[in-house]
């Protein structure tokens, strides 16, 4: 089995987009979490991850095909 980490583009915002409302979905059962007015969980920074310089997304990719997601920001706090 090949697996592949690849940044996700632009382009491919709805493709994780909907993987993400799978994973809010699932997620659900502990978190107690529901849907809004249209049926979608959502995710509100999603938009961020292609104009903040601290926030990455990836697909990750088994034999070629999605197998998942990760995303990553950079919290920075001052103390």
């Amino acid at each position: 089995m090949r697996v592949e980490l690849k940044q996700v583009t632009v382009d491919e915002k709805e493709i994780l987009r909907n993987l993400l409302e799978k994973y809010n979905y699932e997620f659900s059962k502990w978190d107690k979490r529901d849907v809004n007015k249209l049926g979608l969980y959502g995710y509100p920074f999603l938009d961020y991850y292609w104009t903040e310089d601290k926030r990455w997304a990836y697909f990750i990719f088994a034999d070629d095909n999605i197998a998942g997601f990760a995303m990553y920001f950079i919290w920075m706090c001052r103390l």
